[in-house]
């Protein structure tokens, strides 16, 4: 999250991240871009949606099938917009790929 939250600081963007310092809980009435995990947005609901960093996943101990899992969790809090990037290859990128073009 951390390249995240300092483009978003240079950009003057109002955010919340889970990965400040003394994080506790969101302010959810004030206008912000909100850096979650996937793990914390299971339950939760977002007009827009970005997942960023998928050639990072899956992560070094995790089975890819539970980043799959995690992923569809992730994509699914979106009610209007889904966005998803990445810098580069990876098993993850390939999949979505090809899920994509499948549906195309």
């Amino acid at each position: 999250m951390a390249p995240i939250e300092r483009a978003l600081r240079a950009a003057r963007v109002p955010m919340q991240s889970m990965n400040e310092e003394g994080f506790r809980r969101f302010n959810w009435r004030k206008p912000a871009v909100r850096l979650i995990t996937l793990h914390s947005a299971k339950g939760l609901e977002f007009a827009h949606v970005f997942v960023v960093g998928l050639q990072a996943l899956p992560y070094k101990g995790e089975s890819l099938e539970e980043e799959v899992r995690l992923l569809y969790v992730g994509m699914t809090r979106a009610t209007q917009t889904l966005t998803l990037s990445a810098a580069g290859r990876s098993v993850m990128v390939d999949r979505v790929a090809s899920a994509m073009e499948a549906e195309a």
